[in-house]
């Protein structure tokens, strides 16, 4: 737990602003974070294509509720759900 947030965001503000993009650094990053999940046999999965319907019907019901906020802000109502 941070006590002293604004004190932990100015700091932070300042280390990104002071700290450059390193591309190489962030690349190395990455390709050792792969290795490592490798390693653990944690990738590649087994079956790259398990819970994919559940994640397109969850990325659909996302879709759903943004256009149907949207609609009521528009309309002062709820969509029509009929479809």
């Amino acid at each position: 737990m941070i006590r002293h947030i604004e004190e932990w965001r100015k700091w932070e503000a300042a280390q990104k602003a002071d700290e450059p993009i390193d591309f190489d650094k962030n690349l190395r990053w990455y390709e050792s974070a792969l290795e490592y999940a490798r390693a653990l046999g944690a990738w590649p999965p087994a079956d790259p294509m398990e819970g994919f319907e559940q994640k397109l019907a969850y990325i659909h019901r996302l879709h759903g509720l943004k256009n149907g906020i949207r609609i009521r802000r528009e309309h002062g109502r709820p969509p029509d759900r009929r479809r």
